[in-house]
């Protein structure tokens, strides 16, 4: 059995690798993958499943584990194996808040050669005993593959992966979790259903969407609009320019539902602030006055010292 070792970094799965490694038809068993995590903790409390695309358009589910270490690790099993032609296979570990794809890569089965067990190690060519023309084929289309990818992961357009994937703009989009999408500059979409869309916008987190500039959306099916806004909190929803992140529980309902930024950037330095907040139980937060009956004969304008006073009268 072949061992395939990788560390995995959110980042630099914006390339798909090309396999260094053949797989034949009829194999079992033959290749083990294990992905070392790139932050502390290891993938403690996630599962391990993975999905091999093969050329006749069927996927082959693999199911994983992690090891005591905390490393994602699967084996190929024979489905895997059973369709020659081009293939993609991607591992993912699962929680109950996201999904993260941890290594995706392709490559080309050959038909059956009567030979049992991987070709080469992956530090290793293709060694030159085997003088099959299937093997001189296979290089070439190897090679063809190689540049294909190349050319598709430099193009400022690019949409339709194997696991419904899109990206729209330059090199640095990333959109490496199945159904996926980053458009603009820069964006990243690192999980299951997420949409980036501007630039330098993340959204890591399932279901999550991230607008403008230097955004992110770090919780469950959470939005983050703007300029240098965070959101954090499962199901919430940021506005504004650089907000005071909630650092609360994110797959609990604490801390708030809503938060508008009014934050600045002076020489340099971000300076976090709110405007408004809304909570999960319902209260609201303003940092500035209240305004009733604007542009009528009726309005008022009330300041926090006069909310206040209003607030002991009503209590």
């Amino acid at each position: 059995m072949i061992t395939i070792e990788r560390t995995m970094n959110r980042r630099s799965l914006l390339e798909v690798e090309t396999l260094p490694v053949m797989l034949f038809e009829g194999e079992r068993f033959a290749h083990k993958f294990i992905i070392t995590p790139d932050t502390e903790g290891g993938f403690s409390g996630y599962s391990v499943t993975g999905r091999m695309m093969l050329s006749d358009g069927k996927n082959v589910a693999v199911e994983g584990w992690i090891d005591a270490d905390g490393k994602a690790c699967a084996v190929l099993t024979p489905a895997c194996y059973a369709v020659p032609g081009r293939y993609q296979w991607s591992l993912f570990a699962v929680s109950d808040v996201e999904t993260i794809c941890v290594y995706s890569c392709r490559g080309i089965i050959s038909p059956t050669l009567g030979r049992k067990g991987a070709a080469a190690e992956p530090t290793e060519p293709i060694v030159e005993a085997y003088t099959d023309p299937a093997i001189a084929e296979l290089r070439e289309q190897i090679a063809a593959l190689q540049e294909a990818v190349a050319a598709i992961q430099h193009s400022p357009f690019r949409a339709g992966d194997v696991d419904g994937t899109a990206v729209l703009g330059d090199e640095n989009c990333v959109a490496n979790a199945a159904y996926s999408m980053a458009l603009g500059q820069d964006c990243w979409a690192t999980a299951q259903g997420t949409l980036a869309v501007g630039s330098e916008a993340e959204a890591n987190s399932s279901n999550s969407v991230a607008f403008g500039l230097d955004t992110e959306a770090n919780g469950p099916q959470c939005a983050a609009f703007g300029k240098g806004t965070i959101a954090t909190k499962r199901s919430s929803l940021v506005i504004g320019e650089y907000n005071v992140e909630d650092t609360t529980n994110p797959t609990y309902k604490t801390g708030y539902l809503m938060i508008a930024g009014n934050g600045t950037v002076l020489n340099g330095t971000v300076n976090r602030s709110n405007a408004m907040t809304l909570g999960w139980t319902g209260t609201m937060t303003l940092s500035g006055g209240l305004i009733l009956g604007h542009g009528t004969a009726h309005q008022a304008t009330l300041s926090p010292v006069d909310l206040q006073k209003l607030l002991a009268q009503l209590t």
